[in-house]
């Protein structure tokens, strides 16, 4: 995938955060995942590294179907820890978001 069209997606999960219409840890694992195909420069963009950083956060944690798997009791604890987790995180990711929207051109 070209930067450019990285950038593009990353921006569209961006603005859906901030809409709330993209869940904040969710949108985050996918802003990080696509880092991988930004250009040297940018990899290490410190808007982008906070949704690493709160990526790294989310090791051990259930996502999408595997939660399935896990048992209602671990799941409801791992549950209240992410929601902690998300509000502790709110405002450092939702300035990240609007940061990138406007570093890369795209307001409102």
């Amino acid at each position: 995938m070209e930067a450019i069209d990285t950038k593009r997606k990353i921006v569209e999960i961006a603005a859906r955060i901030e809409a709330g219409a993209e869940d904040l840890l969710v949108g985050c694992r996918k802003i990080a995942e696509l880092r991988c195909d930004l250009d040297d420069g940018e990899i290490a963009d410190p808007d982008i590294m906070v949704f690493v950083a709160v990526d790294s956060e989310l090791d051990g944690y259930p996502f999408g179907s595997s939660r399935n798997h896990w048992a209602a009791d671990v799941l409801a604890e791992k549950d209240a820890r992410m929601n902690e987790y998300h509000e502790l995180v709110r405002d450092v990711v939702l300035s990240a978001c609007r940061a990138i929207r406007l570093k890369w051109g795209i307001v409102d």
